[in-house]
């Protein structure tokens, strides 16, 4: 019995490299025949989990994929007070106010301004367009499912809400990268509260 992985080896090429040689080519295989397997074009889902309703998902927690808070949830009078999400250093990350023109303000995202401006409805009623740092992202609802496109590009799902045994925001790695968290914690708060947003 073999107690050394001799592939574990820090030498050997990693196949989730990019590798590619001077010629432009990819690799060969380090298993000779095998053809090399670049990295994988689909990105990682990560998904966060809103806990603890107190009574509902106004006042929460949201947890990440390692079971840890990652935001807080909180609302003083739903009827006219304020929602806050903050990070887990207790630093603001959103603000909605619930005034006659119910309004949001998400920290370097999105400049105070009325929910229904930021996450408009559509003419047909059937979905709502989001806009972050000047690229629009349309929230489109299905059997259970929220789910979040940019409008450039509507085959890539970067985002989707589901409420099966719990609330989960599922959002990919690289939708994260682009600095969407945020904004999609705030809007999945904002489309699941049954507060009027318009």
């Amino acid at each position: 019995m073999y107690t050394n992985n001799p592939y574990a080896h820090a030498g050997w090429p990693n196949a989730n490299q990019n590798a590619v040689n001077i010629s432009g080519n990819a690799p060969p295989s380090v298993f000779g025949a095998l053809p090399f397997s670049g990295p994988s074009s689909r990105a990682a889902v990560l998904a966060f989990t809103f806990v603890n309703f107190t009574p509902n998902i106004m006042n929460c927690i949201v947890t990440g994929p390692d079971g840890k808070p990652y935001y807080r949830i909180s609302t003083d009078n739903p009827a006219g007070g304020f929602t806050t999400i903050q990070g887990v250093t207790s630093q603001s990350v959103a603000l909605i106010e619930w005034r006659t023109v119910p309004m949001i303000e998400i920290h370097g995202l999105v400049a105070r301004q009325p929910i229904s401006q930021w996450i408009a409805l559509s003419p047909q009623k059937d979905r709502r367009f989001m806009v972050i740092k000047g690229e629009t992202y349309v929230w489109v609802p299905g059997a259970d499912i929220i789910s979040l496109y940019s409008v450039t590009n509507a085959s890539t799902l970067l985002a989707r809400i589901t409420k099966h045994t719990a609330v989960q925001l599922e959002i990919s790695t690289n939708s994260i990268h682009a600095g969407l968290l945020d904004a999609c914690v705030a809007a999945t708060m904002l489309l699941l509260c049954g507060q009027p947003l318009d």
